[in-house]
């Protein structure tokens, strides 16, 4: 059966003791997906740093306008419930950014130490968002993000929609790593932005 949600109220959830913890989004209060998951990594957050862990959310399609913020993630896996490091044949559960003109990013860790987003497609459908949708940048405050590996998904705008400056935009990031992905609908797909070291 799909994990109920099983934490209510106000208040911060904090999973101790644990290696390597899995959570559940849908354990979480949240107003959408990207709350939830949001509230898993508060979860698992020590100090600045989010992990190590893994963060599920559900198989179905989720629309979501809550900037999902994983700063500082180290160690730390985002995934569907049936992602599988072994398979391809589960690409369906998705997150779809909603968010217009000038919100975003959609999903953002930066000075992140260790981060793996796989199994899942990744969209955004509003035609007025002209921001980045994945963005891993750096504060300055915990270091130059590191270790990023996307794998199995796809990650563009709905169909006909092309207005997002990147898919997913590289700041002073080191050892980056896709695979097994399609890009699409942006006016880039991988870039460096501001102060980048990176040349794509």
């Amino acid at each position: 059966d799909r994990p109920k949600q099983i934490f209510f109220g106000l208040g911060t959830v904090l999973i101790d003791e644990a290696i390597n913890p899995v959570v559940y989004a849908d354990w979480f209060v949240g107003t959408d997906m990207g709350a939830k998951i949001n509230a898993a990594a508060a979860a698992i957050t020590t100090g600045a740093q989010v992990g190590p862990g893994t963060i599920k959310f559900n198989s179905g399609t989720n629309l979501y306008s809550t900037p999902i913020d994983l700063t500082g993630a180290a160690g730390l896996r985002l995934c569907t419930e049936t992602g599988s490091l072994n398979t391809v044949s589960n690409l369906g559960p998705s997150l779809t950014w909603t968010g217009g003109a000038g919100t975003g990013p959609a999903l953002k860790a930066p000075d992140c130490r260790g981060f793996e987003m796989d199994h899942f497609d990744f969209y955004y459908n509003n035609a007025a968002f002209n921001g980045k949708l994945l963005a891993f940048e750096q504060t300055g405050v915990l270091g130059d993000p590191t270790g990023i590996h996307i794998h199995h998904g796809r990650i563009g705008g709905s169909t006909g929609v092309t207005s997002a400056s990147h898919l997913i935009a590289l700041g002073q990031c080191a050892l980056f790593t896709i695979d097994n992905c399609t890009l699409d609908y942006a006016a880039i797909g991988i870039g460096p932005t501001a102060g980048s070291n990176n040349v794509i």
